[in-house]
């Protein structure tokens, strides 16, 4: 009798509380429709008041005035425009953005709100100039607990031509055990351009991780200097499958002839990446002589492998039409010839 007495007083408990929980999903979503309503109200008159900055418009700055207390919002608005903007426009709008302190408020919301908040302020601030800029982002570079954020700022501070230990950058991600993202890679790039030695070393040291030998191999290959060409033939001879195809892979973008013997030798590596890397870099650096070399690899038992090799002999003109047509006449089963044929339709041979 006790428990049908209870049994009510429950019921009307848990349909009040259904009722009270749709109730706060609704609000919440209200709140939410009208909040992403204000923010895309206010982005696109930021935006236009950014715009009107590089047409020298003297009211431009005191509409922002409203706005001067929401870094996420400016900075936000501000990479939108930079993808943008060049030359004297953008220095035309930075220059009165700085007049009027905007700079500063990104430097002083630095560490505070969303991570996605945080990288968007960092990454607008690089767009500035100053001691002010750089003090901010290397307070960023040290106190930021989010190893993708740290690096941003490693990347903002040399992409405005500053200093950075990417050795001491890269040991403070190994001992927090973060994981490697392609801001690494973003960070190298920009360092390979002004101390591609620094980025040699770190591909050679065995036991870094792969990630980042890589990103170091795929740095190099951008710098457009022969000189670090020793550097990847002999990470080329890696223990590390990856590292292998990554400088293999770094040697054909660089279109070097000293790079053929490396680029024939990893045509047979025991590993289908690095032969398949191989192939692409035949073609890319234009590899004729590499014709007898890439014919076995027309057999390989790895799909990819197959297609990057007729890939890379149809590149070569006429006479590596000849072979895939020599090929293709070896008959229809063969995977070979399927290889050979699929790659002369495509291209348009017939």
């Amino acid at each position: 009798m006790i428990g049908v007495q209870i049994l009510w007083p429950l019921a009307w408990f848990l349909a009040a509380l259904a009722v009270f929980w749709m109730v706060l999903l609704i609000g919440g979503r209200l709140l939410r429709n009208r909040s992403a309503r204000r923010h895309a109200e206010a982005s696109t008159a930021v935006l236009g008041i950014y715009m009107r900055l590089m047409q020298d418009d003297a009211t431009a700055l005191e509409r922002l005035e409203a706005y001067r207390n929401e870094p996420q919002l400016l900075a936000e608005c501000l990479l939108q425009v930079l993808d943008l903007v060049r030359g004297a426009d953008r220095a035309r709008m930075l220059d009165q953005l700085t007049r009027f302190g905007v700079d500063d408020r990104l430097g002083a919301s630095l560490g505070k709100g969303s991570a996605q908040a945080r990288l968007a302020v960092i990454e607008a601030l690089g767009a500035f100039e100053g001691e002010k800029v750089e003090a901010a982002l290397r307070r960023a570079l040290h106190d930021e607990v989010d190893g993708n954020l740290r690096l941003a700022a490693a990347g903002a501070l040399l992409g405005m031509g500053a200093e950075v230990d990417v050795n001491q950058l890269i040991a403070d991600g190994l001992a927090r055990q973060e994981p490697w993202s392609a801001a690494l890679a973003q960070v190298l790039k920009l360092d390979a351009q002004r101390a591609t030695q620094r980025c040699e070393e770190l591909l050679g040291r065995a036991e870094l991780p792969d990630t980042v030998r890589v990103f170091a191999a795929e740095a190099l290959s951008g710098v457009g200097d022969y000189r670090v060409i020793p550097a990847l033939a002999a990470a080329a001879h890696a223990q590390s499958r990856f590292v292998r195809a990554a400088a293999i892979s770094a040697l054909g973008r660089l279109m070097h002839p000293a790079a053929l013997p490396v680029v024939r030798e990893a045509l047979t590596d025991e590993d289908w990446r690095v032969r398949s890397a191989a192939a692409i870099a035949a073609r890319e650096a234009g590899f004729v002589a590499l014709i007898d070399q890439l014919n076995p690899l027309l057999h390989d038992t790895v799909w990819s492998v197959r297609f990057q090799a007729a890939e890379a002999l149809a590149a070569f003109g006429p006479a590596g039409v000849a072979r895939l047509r020599e090929i293709a006449r070896g008959g229809g089963g063969d995977a070979a010839a399927r290889a050979a044929s699929l790659t002369l339709a495509e291209r348009g041979f017939a």
